[in-house]
């Protein structure tokens, strides 16, 4: 996992600059997710991801993915996007990707519909159920892109985000046989919607 240290005494080491191109799983902004899911009528689930992103980096449009994990009796929400940055700015770093002011920001929406997670045995998921979104640094992020797209199996790639005592970003999702009619994307509210910053140590 990684970690941002802040507040350390002494002289901190410079933030690198961003790759010209990368591949990146999900860092800051907001997370949009229903409080419940009818599994009664419903076999998909709206998410909506809200990229927070510096001005100096852009999303190449089409790539952005979703995938979700299931690790035990939890789930691993993974976002995935192909970024550019623009290395002519000046301060186009790390930090600033990681922790992007809101006033130089541009905000990226995404909506997929995934489908009901199940258990091995082809039931569907039952009950409240964590929904963790995972904080990786730019390099860990390539790094996690590159082994989902090598066929690596994702519970392995992913089991160490799984209850991590460092940080949470987390959203529980209630998962059950009766509720309010399927919820769509545009039907999210302010509550449906989390911020996601960088875990601090």
């Amino acid at each position: 996992m990684g970690a941002v240290f802040l507040g350390l005494i002494g002289c901190a080491e410079p933030s690198p600059p961003l790759p010209q191109h990368f591949d990146t799983v999900f860092v800051r902004g907001q997370i949009c997710l229903p409080q419940s899911v009818n599994t009664d009528s419903q076999t998909h689930f709206p998410v909506r991801f809200i990229y927070q992103l510096p001005e100096c980096v852009t999303m190449a449009r089409g790539s952005a993915d979703v995938r979700l994990v299931r690790i035990a009796d939890n789930l691993v929400l993974v976002g995935t996007a192909s970024l550019e940055s623009d290395r002519e700015q000046s301060g186009c770093d790390e930090a600033l990707f990681e922790d992007p002011p809101r006033t130089g920001s541009h905000f990226v929406t995404e909506d997929f519909q995934l489908p009901v997670p199940e258990y091995d045995d082809g039931s569907v998921m039952f009950g409240a159920v964590p929904v963790f979104v995972p904080y990786f640094s730019v390099s860990e992020g390539q790094d996690v892109v590159d082994r989902l797209n090598h066929g690596d199996e994702p519970a392995e790639v992913l089991s160490g985000v799984v209850n991590d005592p460092e940080y949470d970003r987390s959203v529980t999702v209630t998962f059950e046989g009766k509720g309010e009619p399927p919820l769509e994307a545009t039907d999210f509210e302010d509550s449906d919607c989390h911020e996601m910053i960088v875990p601090v140590e």
